[in-house]
């Protein structure tokens, strides 16, 4: 009889119950002198076997403690292991523990649990031993890692990488490699994808997934589940990338250089002070500068460091608990302590710093463009929807139309020059809920038609769960608006709605001619630089009077461990996306004297809150 008592090898070390930290440091003992130690303990009425050690900074006994708390503790999360975590005394359990061992410690990774992208260092395997059998786990490295605390190279921003069409790499253009990636990352125990919900919509599929170290879900569109998984997958890691895991992030101001390039409000915009008299606000009194500063670079020819207020880099910050995550999660108290409160506009995940920097441009852009549509006073072109579509987009109207609704496309003014397109959903007999609307981008106007369509069809066809009468009372004025989800539903009411749809009334343009007019970038070949496509749009900036952009790498260990990188990017002078009345960033951006309202510099009096596309 094999109990968790007995020691097999001289580079096992067998414990009953669990004290981690301290059979942390015997593994990293043993390890460092031997090159491999492999801990086995009892866990209630489990044995566990792992993470194996190999002297490295590799995948350890505080990543896999933190990842078995983390995935009890996520919000509406029951885990059925809930007792796994907890260090009881040690229990005789006649199982076979000596052949798994040996298989362990002698095997290499075999080549099926091999991930192209992934690094084989950033895991070790864990196995779970009771008597309905054997489990095995996949462990990879934790952020919240207590014990080892890893840390990643920080990757330059390449300017050699080639994007497909779609201006991606080619790393998941084969489903099989986004079907393998899911795979391997998803473990309903350890994660980091803990689990998906699939969810019945009106259009395709549409899938939630949970990713604990993440403050949100991450969701997916698309017209078949295997494709929304997957872009769920990427959308909640991207989220979770909205917190600074890393002492190494931040930068208190007095260590920055004398010389150091610090953006404020003329780069970002500010608040009046009727915002800052607003209950609502978070921000700290005026004058006050902030404390704490995360690196950028501006995209030029020679990159240029520029210091960014954390809040604006990270956009889950709270500065009262610094890299606290959890603290930060569970406070809900409304302290004024921020100096900015930001969004995630302009996040975006990638392959590639490239591919992720390109994507966050893009979307910092078409946010910008829907900021100008909505606060200029004169009327944008809209889109002839009447013929020239693509199958695509004459079914989704298509669908729009059934549900009631009248559909209206709008040509937004963007200064790079980038098509991008806002698309409404008017309610034909005028009533609630009104209108509500969504916006897209790409390389051309079918794609970014198609991109906007796409998600207003889910949001007609599955309406909201607020009533009429519960929004009519909580944002009984525009000072009420808080959310995003306020955002969306003040306009859901018809008196506040028809503000939105007077603005749709603009000369209509074919898609012929729209599609004539999209700027070429060089030779039509099958892949672009992603390097060289963002220099082309700054290059368009500065002739709009704006700045280069500026990247802030929002990654971490446990992203880079999966071959993803994770940007932020800011364009100082363009119109910020943030949501709430108090936190409508106007004040000091030069850009609205260009479009003609430059009143909005002086006061907040007439600044009416957007829709949400």
């Amino acid at each position: 009889m094999l109990t968790a008592r007995t020691a097999w090898r001289s580079d096992e070390i067998v414990r009953a119950g669990v004290d981690f930290v301290g059979l942390h440091a015997e593994c990293s003992d043993l390890a460092a002198r031997t090159g491999r130690a492999l801990p086995v303990y009892h866990t209630g009425h489990r044995v566990l076997v792992g993470p194996l050690y190999r002297g490295t900074d590799g995948p350890c006994l505080g990543c896999l403690e933190y990842r078995l708390r983390l995935a009890t503790d996520a919000i509406n999360l029951t885990h059925p292991e809930v007792g796994l975590w907890c260090g009881t005394r040690g229990v005789d359990a006649e199982l076979g523990l000596g052949a798994l061992v040996d298989h362990v410690v002698a095997a290499e990774r075999p080549e099926h649990l091999r991930v192209d992208g992934i690094a084989e260092s950033a895991w070790e395997m864990c196995h779970v031993v009771d008597e309905s059998g054997v489990s095995h786990h996949r462990l990879y490295r934790s952020v919240g890692c207590y014990l080892q605390h890893h840390h990643r190279p920080r990757p330059a921003l390449d300017r050699g990488g080639r994007l497909s069409a779609d201006l991606r790499t080619d790393r998941f253009a084969d489903p099989r490699h986004r079907d393998e990636f899911l795979r391997h990352t998803t473990d309903a125990l350890v994660g980091p994808v803990t689990g998906t919900v699939r969810m019945e919509v009106s259009y395709g599929a549409m899938t939630g997934v949970v990713v604990p170290q993440s403050k949100n879900m991450g969701f997916g569109r698309g017209t078949r589940f295997r494709e929304s998984d997957f872009t769920a997958v990427m959308e909640a890691f991207e989220r979770m990338c909205g917190y600074p895991f890393d002492e190494r992030d931040l930068h208190d101001t007095s260590a920055l250089p004398e010389d150091a390039v610090r953006l404020g409000p003329a780069e970002l915009g500010g608040y009046h002070e009727s915002q800052l008299a607003c209950p609502t606000s978070r921000i700290v009194p005026a004058g006050r500068e902030p404390d704490r500063w995360v690196e950028g670079l501006r995209f030029t020819e020679a990159p240029t460091r520029v210091f960014v207020p954390a809040e604006v880099a990270f956009y889950n910050y709270e500065p009262a608990h610094g890299l606290d995550y959890h603290a930060a999660r569970r406070d809900s108290a409304a302290r004024r302590d921020k100096h900015y409160v930001e969004s995630s506009s302009g996040s975006a995940i990638g392959s590639s710093p490239a591919e992720a920097a390109l994507h966050a441009l893009l979307e910092v852009l078409e946010r910008d463009a829907f900021l100008r549509f909505w606060y200029r006073e004169d009327l944008v072109p809209g889109i002839d929807l009447g013929g020239n579509l693509t199958p695509a987009c004459d079914e989704l109207i298509n669908r729009i139309d059934t549900a009631g609704y009248h559909t209206v496309a709008l040509v937004l003014p963007s200064p790079a020059e980038v098509p991008v397109v806002a698309v409404f959903a008017v309610h034909r007999a005028g009533v609630f809920p009104y209108v509500v609307c969504t916006a897209g981008s790409g390389g051309d106007w079918d794609s970014a038609l198609e991109a906007a369509l796409w998600e207003l069809v889910d949001i007609v066809r599955n309406p909201t769960d607020r009533t009429e009468s519960q929004i009519r009372s909580r944002l009984a004025t525009k000072w009420a608006i808080e959310t995003i989800d306020d955002h969306i539903d003040f306009h859901l009411l018809p008196e506040n709605g028809r503000a939105v749809v007077a603005k749709t009334r603009g000369p209509r343009i074919p898609l012929p001619i729209l599609r004539a007019r999209v700027i070429p970038s060089g030779e039509h070949t099958a892949t672009v630089s992603g390097a060289a496509t963002i220099a082309d749009i700054g290059a368009r900036l500065r002739g709009a009077g704006l700045d280069d952009p500026i990247f802030v790498d929002q990654g971490n260990a446990e992203l880079g461990d999966l071959g993803l990188h994770a940007m932020k990017c800011i364009v100082p002078g363009a119109l910020p996306m943030t949501f709430g009345m108090s936190h409508l960033r106007v004040k000091g951006l030069e850009t609205l004297r260009a479009i003609g309202r430059g009143d909005l510099l002086d006061s907040a009096d007439r600044l009416e809150p957007h829709p949400f596309p």
